[in-house]
């Protein structure tokens, strides 16, 4: 499949209803508040009918990142009109906005097409007017090249291109031109030390800069990232960032006063040791489609394929290797042991590998792959693919059908993927690995590509962490009674006192951070929950960990969310909702005999429109609520032109009741419209709900400055030598303000109270002003704003080719080329020592790999142990650990 480059537009059938035509884009810009493990993103798109006509109905397909909760939505428009959506049933929702059209009023449509596409109906546009659609979602964010990593994927290839038929939502959506301005911020923050920031997709064309807080001290907990972009982008815009404590175990509560309950959100990546099965087999199935020739995909591809069959267990296991398109090809008939023999072979079939199979055909080619393991062993699929396909749904029941009937304990069948290229499919990707009980990473490019496989190999290789549960200090017996909903027809049994998700706790790996979410039936947020179970093959046989709950703040700019929902329960239902869709969560008919299709469905609406979340089964709907502002407004002049009239015939007016009665109302439009109003003022258009107030600030008053080690934060010694008092730091951040964590987790809008006069019928658009409210104070600074720095220094080329020289039971042969990397020659240092050559080149090899990839821990840590299993068995441990403790000493 040829992949086509293109990027955002609003679509209309013109007057006649047919004729397609396009709004223009103007403007895109993206506002990202990153705090630890979890964002709070606001896209917002300025388009414009240059047309003196209305258009017809339009529609903008929108993509989101997969697991992404859609929780707001509002439109204005500027000739004055106001969509504020608000979640209903999907057929409820689709009625309000076509009678809405009907009668000519600009109003609003937002529906689930997809796991990562959304679309947006906006109706008929005025001519001469310009429009701004402005969409909030709320997520979790993956780890990255290890546990205390986080990684933001943001598809901004809106409207691209995927082989197979479209999605029902998205075929009458075209796709758009590529003239778009766009901006991008991301505000980041933790409350460990911020150690690394980087960009793999768009590094050079990005800033940072760190605040300073109250002190004059650069902080080291909070940072800017800024990109200014004259055109559209073509690629998924990624963002990673390391901090110190991210892989430490934490959880988080929130109570929601309206529902009367308590979300947890408990997150932990285990470093448990665990045993590795003595038998295995790994199946590799590789994308060779024509979207794999761009950007070297297939390369990239076939490097990964290459390192991933070098770091594989050298005893036990066994493989095979499948390239798909529109068909499907194996290497061998099947499976073959892990031998010398068997690893040269592969290695030649992998050089003749390329982007000429065709289509996409994912699914077929997952079915070929599953039928032919060996069911007699534990089955390890890694599928390296850029996911763009159709076929999303129907590939990941493949392989959840292809779990179930496995032998859970004695032969497993997981499945993980590797998401290659810049525009990827999240959904795909993630899809197969949730299904596949395993995990989904992703990689732009090659230069990511070897820490992922390193991380792959160590979770694939390893059995999950099983058996494992969450005491959350809850139970069925001490709830209250509720009633019975009636939801579309349906009656459901209330929601039980806990609703946990993931129910079962399948997907466990060492060294991979996982998140469960509860929401418990409760007033109470516990002091701590433990965790508890047993490893499977491991050490330990019962583990227990208590974790102690933080309090969570929700997003201000939830204000502006139509029922309030809390960040933590939004999070937490956007998750109930997708396992209610796959099946690992039955819904509660209050009739047994009701179809299981509509009780799903009423479950999946009962928690949509509870927590304003758009899905498959419910869909954002507003018509303009601008009339009732310019009432409203009209109501305040004429009040304060009597007001007036009476002060002037009066010698000594008594203002306080005025003040009051003003203040009043002032207080009802902007505490009902204030989001709107301050989105719409000149000084903020474009403004994303949630962002920071200036009503203390002003931009001489603030600065930031650059990190003076861009690729670290500090590349050595100790935090406490950059900030001597890293608590002073935090503190800069201690007022409801700002936020040095989850737990202070808030944000704040401009309320403005003043409607812009409209001198245009064109949208204005100004830079946005980000200045912060009761900030700690920002010290000018004379130093250039620096770039995004690099990612992570990644293994060099001949590096690499070092890594391709390990054979299959882990030993280096001596070798020109090898010498020549190392920089020893090391058959005359074998021979001057009186050892076997082999066993030399290998323990020299080793502690030169521990130099050279130190920012690669888990490729070395893999590299390292077929190493040691080697010379162990070559000479003896306690031999080959003298001879890499001399090799060390003198690399």
């Amino acid at each position: 499949m040829s992949h086509s480059t293109q990027g955002v537009t609003v679509v209309h059938g013109g007057q006649d209803g047919a004729t397609l035509q396009h709004l223009e884009l103007l403007n895109v810009d993206i506002q990202v508040t990153i705090i630890d493990t979890a964002a709070h993103v606001v896209l917002s798109h300025v388009f414009e009918n240059t047309l003196a006509e209305a258009s017809g109905r339009c529609k903008l397909m929108l993509p989101v990142p997969t697991g992404a909760a859609v929780c707001a939505f509002q439109m204005e428009t500027s000739d004055g009109k106001f969509v504020v959506g608000q979640v209903k049933e999907k057929s409820e929702a689709e009625n309000v906005f076509a009678t809405a059209v009907q009668h000519g009023q600009t109003a609003g449509l937002v529906n689930w097409a997809g796991d990562d596409v959304f679309t947006m109906s906006i109706g008929s546009i005025s001519g001469r007017t310009s429009v701004i659609a402005k969409t909030t979602l709320v997520m979790s964010l993956m780890d990255d090249s290890s546990a205390d990593e986080i990684r933001l994927v943001l598809p901004v290839t809106i409207g691209a291109q995927r082989y197979g038929l479209p999605l029902p939502e998205a075929r009458d959506a075209r796709h758009p031109q590529t003239s778009t301005r766009l901006r991008f911020t991301a505000t980041v923050q933790s409350g460990g030390y911020l150690r690394k920031l980087y960009s793999p997709s768009h590094g050079p064309g990005m800033s940072v800069q760190f605040y300073r807080n109250h002190r004059g001290i650069n902080s080291r907990h909070r940072a800017e990232v800024k990109m200014r972009s004259k055109t559209f982008l073509t690629s998924d815009l990624v963002l990673c960032a390391k901090a110190d404590g991210l892989d430490a175990p934490r959880c988080f509560g929130e109570y929601d006063v309206d529902g009367g309950t308590v979300a947890l959100q408990l997150s932990l990546a285990p470093n448990f040791e665990i045993t590795r099965p003595p038998s295995q087999e790994f199946l590799f199935l590789v994308d060779c489609s024509g979207s794999m020739g761009p950007e070297g995909r297939i390369e990239t591809a076939k490097r990964a394929l290459t390192i991933l069959l070098r770091i594989l267990p050298n005893e036990g296991s066994s493989f095979n290797i499948f390239c798909f398109g529109s068909t499907c090809v194996s290497m061998w008939q099947g499976s073959r042991p892990y031998t010398q023999t068997n690893l040269n072979e592969a290695s030649a079939y992998i050089n003749n590998i390329n982007s000429e199979l065709g289509g996409t055909e994912i699914n077929a080619a997952m079915r070929v792959v599953l039928a032919s393991r060996n069911a007699s062993v534990p089955t390890i699929v890694y599928a390296l693919t850029d996911g763009e396909v159709q076929e999303i749904d129907a590939t990941c029941r493949t392989v959840q059908t292809a779990v179930k009937s496995s032998n859970a304990v004695r032969a497993p069948v997981r499945a993980f993927t590797l998401g290659i290229g810049s525009t990827v499919s999240s959904a795909l990707c993630e899809g197969v690995a949730r299904a596949g009980h395993g995990v989904a990473l992703f990689a732009v490019d090659a230069s990511e590509i070897i820490a992922k496989c390193a991380r792959l190999v160590g979770a694939g290789i390893h059995p999950t962490i099983s058996d494992i549960r969450v005491d959350w200090g809850i139970s069925s017996a001490n709830a209250t009674a509720a009633p019975v909903d009636s939801v579309v027809g349906t009656s459901l049994h209330p929601p039980p006192a806990l609703q946990q998700t993931p129910q079962e706790l399948t997907t466990i790996y060492r060294n991979h951070r996982f998140v469960v979410y509860a929401i418990l039936r409760t007033s109470n947020v516990p002091k701590q929950v433990f965790l508890r179970g047993r490893v499977q093959n491991g050490a330990l046989d019962h583990i227990e960990i208590a974790v102690p709950v933080r309090t969570a703040k929700k997003f201000s700019s939830a204000s502006h969310m139509s029922t309030n929902s809390a960040f933590l329960h939004t999070l937490a239902a956007r998750n109930l909702i997708r396992d209610l869709r796959d099946g690992s969560l039955a819904p509660s008919p209050v009739n047994a005999s009701t179809p299981h299709d509509m009780a799903r469905r009423a479950e999946i609406v009962r928690l949509g429109v509870r927590y304003q979340l758009v899905s498959e089964h419910t869909s954002f709907v507003g018509v303009d609520e601008g009339e009732t502002v310019r009432r409203m407004e009209r109501v305040w002049r004429e009040r304060r032109r009597q007001h007036l009239g009476s002060q002037a015939s009066q010698s000594s007016p008594d203002t306080s009741s005025w003040s009051g009665l003003a203040g009043a109302a002032f207080d009802w439009i902007t505490g009902t419209f204030g989001w709107i109003l301050s989105s719409g003022s000149s000084s903020s258009r474009g403004r994303m709900p949630g962002g920071y107030s200036t009503r203390s600030a002003t931009p001489d008053s603030r600065s930031r400055t650059s990190s003076s080690q861009s690729e670290e934060t500090q590349q050595d010694g100790d935090p406490a030598d950059a900030d001597s008092d890293i608590d002073a730091d935090v503190d800069g951040y201690s007022t409801d303000r700002t936020f040095s964590s989850i737990s202070s987790l808030e944000s704040h809008s401009t309320i403005n109270t003043s409607r812009r006069r409209r001198t245009s019928r064109r949208a204005t658009r100004r830079a946005p002003d980000r200045t912060r409210e009761r900030s700690p104070e920002l010290r000018a600074t004379s130093r250039p704003e620096r770039a995004v720095p690099p990612p992570r220094p990644q293994p060099h080329a001949d590096d690499l080719s070092l890594l391709t020289m390990q054979a299959f039971d882990g030993s280096f042969a001596p070798s020109d080329e090898l010498s020549r990397i190392i920089g020893r020659d090391t058959s005359v240092e074998a021979a001057a020592l009186g050892v076997l050559p082999l066993v030399w080149a290998t323990a020299r090899v080793l502690a030169y790999l521990e130099e050279k990839l130190r920012d690669q821990p888990d490729l070395l840590d893999v590299v390292r142990d077929k190493v040691v299993e080697y010379g162990a068995k070559a000479v003896g441990e306690i031999e080959f650990q003298r001879l890499l403790a001399e090799a060390r000493a003198s690399r």
